[in-house]
């Protein structure tokens, strides 16, 4: 879950516009390799969205995600997966970035560290401020992701969702579960909200599911992907867990996730 810590994300926007100046993001942007974006709806599967934590070595952990087919993975702004250094390999997972989003320069930072999708919070940014900040990511290539965890966000996000055009289709709603827990009781409010979401639109639960019957829960509530916030301390553990919950394991092929072309400096 993102935690409003507006104070603190101020403070790193100041240091990150000093160090990268937005000429400096655009200029990178331009020469970027295209984003892709995550198969976050595939029918008879929930996609699972990994959150590794920062200290685990990035490639094996990737590789490993990649092969317990994962949709994604789910970053933050200390993941050693968004660097400005141009990476010797690629990453061969779309990126999701999921921090606290309250500046159109994060947006362009997002796309410049080359992750694929960011996450917006509609009950922290304005309305007129979240549907300009939702077409800048489109315009980028980024898919967006909006969280809306009560009613009146909700209302904001589907109207969002309304107003961009074609090239935004793919954008997905997010809901957090209280404790992050499968069960009915936690279920039961995202169940009400999804009542009114139109059924082309992915939906994406950030939860911990520890069975395969918590998986199938998630599915049974309409959920297409689970941003799984479960902790790891060795890629050998996630693996295993993502086996666990998956309801159909699936091999990799080549072909599902080309990858990036050489970055250019």
């Amino acid at each position: 879950m993102i935690t409003d810590d507006r104070g603190r994300v101020r403070r790193a926007l100041a240091r990150a516009k000093e160090a990268h100046p937005p000429s400096e993001l655009r200029a990178r942007v331009r020469s970027a390799p295209p984003p892709r974006p995550p198969r976050i709806r595939v029918e008879g599967e929930l996609r699972l969205i990994p959150a590794p934590p920062s200290t685990l070595p990035p490639e094996p952990t990737v590789r490993l995600c990649l092969h317990e087919g994962a949709a994604a993975l789910a970053v933050r702004e200390d993941s050693p997966l968004l660097s400005w250094t141009p990476r010797e390999t690629a990453v061969e997972l779309p990126l999701l970035r999921q921090d606290l989003v309250i500046d159109e320069y994060q947006i362009w930072e997002t796309r410049a560290l080359l992750a694929d999708a960011m996450v917006f919070d509609a009950a922290v940014l304005e309305r007129n401020q979240l549907f300009e900040y939702l077409h800048l990511a489109c315009e980028l290539g980024l898919t967006p992701v909006i969280q809306a965890d009560t009613e009146a966000p909700l209302e904001t996000a589907l109207r969002a969702c309304e107003s961009l055009d074609r090239a935004a289709t793919r954008a997905a709603l997010l809901f957090a579960l209280p404790t992050g827990e499968v069960h009915p009781r936690s279920l039961e409010p995202f169940i009400r909200r999804t009542t009114i979401i139109p059924p082309a639109r992915p939906i994406v639960v950030e939860a911990r599911p520890r069975s395969r019957a918590d998986t199938e829960a998630l599915q049974g509530a309409r959920a297409d992907a689970a941003l799984w916030t479960e902790p790891w301390d060795r890629p050998e553990e996630l693996a295993a867990r993502l086996r666990e919950v998956s309801v159909r394991p699936r091999e990799h092929t080549p072909d599902e996730f080309p990858p990036f072309p050489p970055h250019e400096s």
